[in-house]
């Protein structure tokens, strides 16, 4: 920015404001190259209060200087600023995406390219992602663009609310009370929508809106405004306390890594680093011209330097990373390096392309119109060409043929049975299907591990002569304990409920859920002892009530491919797959082994039965193919089989459940 921000002379601009975005730049480019700072997805809010601290005041100077606000000079002023740059990525993203990224990982990039473009990125990963920590974000290369469509809306809303308010002579207190009242209500809702249990598919949903939509972010803008609306009241006399708050700041910088999760995000462990960096915005304004310490070390030349370029560094680091991680998927290093690398082309694109035509020495600003007009068009373009690749598959009929068996969604999606259902009476009649004569009525409920079986499920019960039902939550384990998501809680626990209940309608349960996940060890890479027991007792504790009244079934998870995509086709450049990749690693079958022992052992605690498909899938847990002998793949992404090969296992599950049908099933 080159106004003057709270705590500065007139034209001045605050240094340290500059260093604070390359902190957060900084954070957020070391969590996504896996740096080892496990919260630096906070940095975005840190970004988004900047932004309301920034324009708040640079508006209000503006209406005490003129009387108005020129709301055609703040939006010529920003597409100059953002838009030429973010066109470049998404177009450069576009071309170099069809060449070197997996041609299974190019379905997402014309709408998700077209979505970044047109400032609606956050809504179409809202809805077309299982949602940001779940989503296979190696194969998303502009899903970074989100933050960047949620900071457009703010500036397409929030100055026409600030001219309004300040039309004709409105005191300015007014606004105060507005901006305060809708930083309030978001807050509420943004906390509300991550942590409370929601009924019904709003369970499923709630998480996405709240990490995606503007009104549940609306209330970090809104802090950042409001900080800024006390400053600029009235003349800001240099502080002894400046020193204090600034502290106070970075400790609760500090606090929030080590108390924000992922799981509880944004939640209300999201007002850790907005706080932080509402104290920190603070200190500076009301610092000495000598500054604070923390405030000098800001403002330094290489933290402003590279502030000056967060923006363009920010666009351009995560496309890097996610071809770099498709390249060399088990390189942390080629990642880290892919990130810094950005830093480099993000330098070279800001002096000579943005810089430029933000300054107007590229082209006069009479003439910014056109320019732009060019610059989008250019890279709608690029998306449409992305799009037609994507669709044609490049005339080749054998990759056509891989990626239509991988792209189909299994029964449990299309029927829309995925969205935190509850068994038993409110199973509506899309997730049901109904036999003429029934034996009766079996249920397969679980996260994504279960989806993947409805084909096999709803078959092996058809052909036994059983009505079945299909409930599932992708990315919830089904164990009470494992997870501190809320909607995934409720989930698990509506559902044991509901089976434990003396009107339990089922004859048999089946529960698939990805198990491997749950043996993990904290580095996520070997099954440890402790991990491996204590998933054991949450499934032993969450399934005995359910196997009090009825059979249960739970299904041992699959063996996973990391690889997988990379393995099926690196890229249109290079066509054959890594060497060795087409096998599971010792890894891979470590945690098998665990997750399976796991679950057999709670099974036998609880009177249970198992389900083990590892030798219809593989003959050998060590000799699984993700594809078969003619290419076709068997799984359709790294721990999901396809449609094609769920109703293939139809007969091993048929086989399976008669013999546990066949057991007397429990007196409720």
């Amino acid at each position: 920015m080159t106004t003057a921000e709270p705590g500065t002379p007139s034209g001045a601009r605050r240094s340290d404001i500059q260093g604070l975005r390359a902190v957060a730049a900084t954070l957020i480019v070391a969590f996504h190259a896996g740096a080892l700072v496990p919260g630096g997805f906070f940095a975005v809010d840190i970004f988004f209060v900047i932004s309301g601290f920034v324009i708040t005041a640079m508006l209000l100077r503006e209406h005490a200087t003129t009387g108005s606000i020129s709301l055609r000079r703040f939006y010529l002023r920003r597409v100059r600023r953002l838009f030429p740059s973010l066109a470049l990525v998404v177009a450069v993203t576009m071309m170099l995406s069809i060449l070197l990224l997996s041609p299974f990982s190019w379905g997402p990039l014309a709408p998700s390219g077209l979505a970044s473009l047109f400032a609606v990125s956050n809504v179409y990963f809202a809805v077309a992602t299982d949602g940001y920590f779940q989503t296979a974000s190696d194969a998303v290369p502009l899903l970074h663009t989100w933050s960047l469509s949620v900071e457009e809306q703010f500036y397409l809303v929030f100055p026409t609310v600030v001219l309004l308010i300040l039309a004709r002579g409105r005191r300015r207190s007014l606004l105060v009370w507005a901006v305060a009242i809708v930083t309030v209500l978001s807050f509420v809702l943004c906390v509300v929508l991550t942590l409370a249990p929601l009924p019904g598919a709003l369970s499923s949903q709630a998480p996405r809106l709240a990490f995606y939509s503007p009104m549940t972010r609306a209330w970090e803008f809104g802090a950042g405004a409001l900080a800024a609306l006390a400053l600029t009241s009235r003349a800001v006399r240099p502080s002894r306390w400046a020193e204090a708050v600034g502290w106070a700041g970075v400790l609760t910088l500090a606090v929030a890594f080590v108390v924000v999760d992922e799981a509880s995000f944004p939640g209300w462990s999201a007002a850790l680093p907005v706080a932080a960096t509402v104290l920190l915005l603070v200190s500076g304004s009301l610092a000495s011209p000598a500054g604070t310490l923390i405030g000098r070390a800001l403002s330094v030349r290489p933290m402003t330097w590279l502030g000056d370029r967060s923006y363009t560094w920010y666009l351009w680091h995560w496309p890097m990373i996610v071809a770099a991680h498709q390249w060399w998927p088990q390189s942390r290093a080629a990642e880290v390096l892919a990130g810094v690398g950005a830093l480099g082309v993000a330098a070279v694109v800001y002096r000579w392309f943005e810089r430029p035509i933000h300054d107007g020495t590229f082209v006069r600003p009479a003439r910014t119109r056109p320019l732009m007009l060019a610059i989008v068009g250019g890279a709608v373009a690029c998306c449409v060409v992305a799009g037609a690749a994507s669709a044609t598959s490049l005339g080749d009929d054998h990759l056509r043929e891989q990626r239509q068996v991988v792209s189909q969604q299994h029964l449990d999606q299309v029927r829309g049975c995925d969205g935190g259902l509850v068994a038993g009476q409110g199973v509506p009649d899309r997730c049901r299907w109904d036999v003429e004569g029934s034996r009766g009525r079996l249920l397969l409920v679980g996260d994504s591990h279960a989806g993947h079986y409805s084909e096999a499920f709803v078959d092996a019960a058809a052909d036994l002569g059983y009505s079945a039902d299909v409930v599932t939550f992708p990315s919830c384990p089904f164990a009470l304990g494992e997870s501190a998501d809320a909607a995934c809680t409720s989930f698990v626990r509506d559902n044991v409920r509901a089976l434990a209940a003396p009107d339990d309608p089922y004859d048999l349960v089946v529960v698939s859920t990805a198990a491997i996940n749950s043996v993990r060890d904290p580095d996520l890479t070997s099954s440890a002892p402790a991990t491996a027991g204590r998933w054991r007792r949450e499934l032993e504790t969450t399934l005995r009530p359910v196997a009090a009244r009825t059979r249960v079934v739970t299904v041992v998870d699959n063996v996973q491919f990391p690889r997988l995509m990379t393995c099926l086709r690196r890229s249109v450049l290079s066509t054959d797959p890594a060497p060795g990749c087409l096998r599971p690693g010792e890894i891979d079958v470590s945690l098998h082994d665990a997750s399976a022992t796991a679950q057999q052992t709670a099974m036998d605690a609880i009177g249970g039965h198992a389900l083990d498909p590892t030798v219809a899938l593989c003959g050998a847990r060590a000799a699984c193919r993700p594809v078969d002998d003619d290419g076709v793949p068997i799984f359709r992404d790294v721990s999901h089989i396809t449609v094609d090969e769920s109703h293939r296992l139809s007969g091993v599950w048929s086989k399976r459940l008669a013999e546990v049908l066949a057991t007397p099933r429990v007196a409720g």
